[in-house]
């Protein structure tokens, strides 16, 4: 295995040899320039709404099939505090926010690696980990379009705009009981993706057989070609991705056992 790191595949195709055998054409970008490698099989294991745009072959319905997966917007702030005095009065270390922006705001896990030993004591200062999934709650629009009108959101906000909702955040929250935004902050930092997690199963929008279905169709193998990632289950956790690519590479050896070249 060859991994060609810092590099943005364009496009994968499925041609026919001059021996009336099978391969893939990959197209790629490395260095600003445009690589190419051919391979008997290959798998799309990245985000699924890019296919239709990077595999020309994909059927129309597929294609819809694939766009279904509208990624969700996503921050992770990271909020370095003077001391958790705060969360002791309270007697939280996780708390749950449905109507704010920032939906959980917690202290980040007590990792000790290398020289670094997480804080022990309440008195020193700590990690505060802070998520955010930009959309338009109570807004009665459907799940995807939330996801596509919060992304443009996202992009438009700047640093300052984000420290603001923080700083207003903690204070509304923690201000009771003797927080102090401008004394107590010391570092923020953000994680912004305009494509987040992946799209899952939402009831409220979604019928589930209807939803299976599209799921089915969105990762069925175009040729040589099969599909993998998280997308493909329509799930944004590690262990989809890994049932993901197993399931397509099973499907790659099914098709050389059923006489595919």
């Amino acid at each position: 295995m060859r991994l060609r790191l810092s590099s943005t595949g364009l496009h994968a195709q499925n041609i026919t040899l001059e021996d009336g055998s099978a391969a893939v054409d990959v197209a790629y970008i490395n260095q600003q320039q445009v690589h190419r490698v051919r391979a008997k099989q290959a798998v799309m294991a990245g985000y699924n709404m890019m296919i239709p745009y990077m595999v020309p072959e994909v059927s129309e319905a597929q294609k819809e099939a694939l766009l279904q997966n509208v990624k969700a917007p996503l921050v992770y702030s990271n909020v370095v505090i003077r001391n958790w005095q705060t969360f002791m009065k309270l007697g939280v270390h996780n708390i749950y926010c449905p109507t704010a922006p920032y939906c959980m705001v917690k202290l980040d896990f007590p990792v000790n690696m290398g020289g670094y030993e997480h804080p022990d004591s309440p008195d020193k200062p700590v990690v505060l980990h802070m998520v955010y999934v930009p959309n338009l709650a109570g807004s009665a629009l459907p799940s995807r379009e939330q996801s596509r009108k919060g992304r443009s959101m996202l992009l438009g906000m700047s640093f300052a705009e984000h420290e603001k909702i923080i700083r207003e955040q903690l204070q509304d929250m923690l201000g009771g009981v003797g927080f102090n935004h401008e004394e107590d902050i010391i570092a923020i930092t953000l994680n912004r993706w305009s494509h987040g997690y992946s799209y899952s199963v939402n009831t409220l929008f979604d019928d589930e057989d209807e939803a299976e279905a599209i799921i089915t169709t969105a990762r069925q193998p175009i040729g040589n070609i099969t599909i993998a990632n998280s997308d493909s289950d329509w799930s944004p956790y590690a262990h989809s991705a890994i049932e993901q690519g197993i399931r397509a590479v099973d499907e790659l050896i099914a098709m050389q056992a059923g006489g595919a070249q």
